[in-house]
């Protein structure tokens, strides 16, 4: 019926705002949390922190970190404050409005943009932390040591199986980021990706 289609359509469009509202605290979650780091070490007696000679450099090293992690995630949420609007509002509106807060300041000082983490909870952004380094393993440059002892095994079973792949179907369950599904592409395999489990 109408009335169940829209009552899950408004569960959808919950469900992702919350998500967004996730990876939107995360550098104010981050930073928090670096900062207790700090306060810890700095309550220590010097002769403990004498111990620890490089923690402050590494402090300062996480915080770099944490704020193009940030920036990244800014680059994926770009335009989702749309995505629920129907077309023809998303294109009457101006232009202008989409940019809005998208300078970062990177000073380490509150910006604009942090959010509460009201209605989080510590799961939500146990996820957003996963779903960082997941797309470090499956799309960086970094993590490809970790991305082929991962998924190597996994093609080369699947391509000795079948000594012409072309046109095999392979079912990808816990597909994630999508990547192993990628990486089959070139296989000339039919992929069908399956997630049980949301990212947020």
């Amino acid at each position: 019926s109408m009335a169940a289609k829209s009552s899950l359509e408004d569960g959808e469009k919950k469900y992702f705002e919350k998500c967004v509202h996730s990876f939107r605290f995360y550098r104010k979650h981050a930073l928090e949390s670096l900062h207790k780091n700090v306060r810890d070490y700095q309550a220590l007696p010097p002769s403990h922190q004498s111990m620890l000679k490089s923690f402050m450099n590494r402090q300062t090293e996480i915080k770099h970190c944490i704020e193009m992690n940030y920036m990244f995630i800014l680059h994926i949420l770009d335009d989702v404050r749309d995505i629920f609007k129907p077309d023809q509002e998303m294109h009457s509106e101006n232009s202008s409005d989409a940019s809005d807060g998208d300078v970062d300041n990177c000073n380490g000082e509150t910006d604009k943009r942090d959010v509460s983490g009201e209605g989080l909870s510590q799961g939500d952004l146990d996820r957003v932390y996963t779903t960082i380094r997941q797309f470090v393993r499956d799309w960086s440059s970094e993590g490809r040591r970790e991305r082929d002892k991962c998924y190597s095994p996994i093609i080369n079973a699947v391509c000795n199986r079948y000594k012409d792949p072309a046109g095999i179907s392979v079912l990808v369950p816990g597909a994630g980021l999508g990547r192993l599904a990628f990486e089959f592409a070139p296989e000339v395999i039919i992929v069908r990706e399956m997630s049980s489990v949301s990212i947020c």
